[in-house]
């Protein structure tokens, strides 16, 4: 997950105080996450395509940036993900 959440840090060297607020600009404000290289009306159908091909960078880029909805999540994504008894993107799509 940290080569989509971490893409722009230089430098881990940091004081105590520098790392807060670091750990709060990346979880948080997701500050570091890789950008996305599609539409955001490409998301769900992009999704639909990674999880066969157990293409994980995709599947957490897109999530990490939040571009779909609860209603797909709960629905569609989670069966197409079971249906290919891909457990890890499962818990993906319900974490």
């Amino acid at each position: 997950m940290n080569f989509v959440t971490e893409c722009f840090i230089k430098d881990c060297s940091l004081l105590r105080s520098e790392r807060e607020r670091w750990i709060r600009d990346k979880y948080e404000q997701k500050l570091f996450v890789a950008p996305l290289s599609i539409l955001p009306n490409q998301a769900r159908q992009s999704l639909i395509e990674a999880i066969p091909k157990e293409d994980l960078y995709t599947v957490i880029l897109i999530l990490a940036h939040r571009k779909i909805s609860p209603d797909d999540l709960n629905s569609s994504l989670l069966h197409v993900a079971a249906s290919q008894g891909n457990v890890t993107v499962l818990q993906l799509l319900l974490w």
